[in-house]
């Protein structure tokens, strides 16, 4: 008869994933094993460079899939990217950049006999703690929103006009040419872009933007997408909902 010996179990431990720990185990492995084959474990030894290799393989790989577990949940998830996506699987959509908001006034030195007239947005550059801010001035209705579509005026016959609200953030116009096609989608050229900030003209008409496109009609309506760096996707529809811009058409 033969005696059977059966093999020595190791136990392993799953919070010792680094290089170091790796390479202990390695080596208790080694010795635990291969006692009688092999007993060079010496730092200068061949056997000692392929141990550490492998250390060093088992080590990333460890820390990827730690990584990449941890990514899936929003608790422990790190990178922008991964976060938004989680967001989107939910339903929930990140809100993007929201503009310092201040009440401003405007003062003349003299009365006037004609009203002062200013062209919206006025561009008031702000210095606090060495950083330079952009501000853009609009009038301001009573409560205190701006009014995006009319210019200041302090009154003839008045000093000052103190319905003026004041946003952090500079506007810019983007052109397009409409292709005709179904769901156009136009990147914006500048992010990011602050939230409820964007209007659209489709060759001179104003379009609104809508969450969703609930109707099965052609509105003109568009959507506005966005991607973890908050740069802007303006989406149009596909006839049935949501109009579509036509071929050549001016979108501002």
């Amino acid at each position: 008869s033969q005696e059977i010996r059966t093999p020595k179990l190791f136990s392993v431990n799953y919070t010792n994933q680094d290089f170091w720990s790796m390479k202990a185990r390695l080596v208790e492995f080694m010795q635990e094993r291969f006692a009688d084959d092999f007993n060079d474990f010496i730092e200068s030894s061949l056997a000692l460079l392929l141990i550490e290799n492998w250390a060093f393989i088992a080590d990333t790989l460890s820390f990827k899939q730690d990584q990449i577990a941890n990514e899936v949940f929003v608790d422990t998830v790190t990178e922008i990217d991964n976060a938004f996506r989680l967001a989107m699987l939910v339903g929930f959509e990140p809100t993007p950049p929201i503009a310092a908001k201040a009440n401003f006034s405007a003062t003349l030195g003299s009365l006037l006999d004609t009203d002062m007239v200013m062209p919206a947005p006025v561009r008031l550059a702000v210095v606090a703690n060495d950083i330079p801010t952009d501000f853009e001035l609009f009038p301001a209705d009573s409560d205190n929103n701006p009014i995006f579509d009319e210019n200041l005026i302090i009154p003839a016959g008045s000093f000052t006009n103190t319905s003026i609200v004041g946003l952090e953030g500079r506007t810019f116009v983007d052109s397009f040419s409409g292709t005709g096609l179904q769901n156009q989608s136009f990147r914006l050229l500048e992010s990011p872009v602050i939230y409820d900030s964007i209007r659209l003209d489709v060759d001179g008409v104003r379009w609104e933007q809508v969450d969703y496109f609930t109707d099965s009609e052609p509105r003109r309506e568009y959507l506005v997408e966005f991607n973890s760096d908050y740069e802007g996707f303006v989406v149009f529809g596909n006839n049935r909902a949501g109009a579509i811009p036509p071929s050549g058409a001016s979108i501002d």
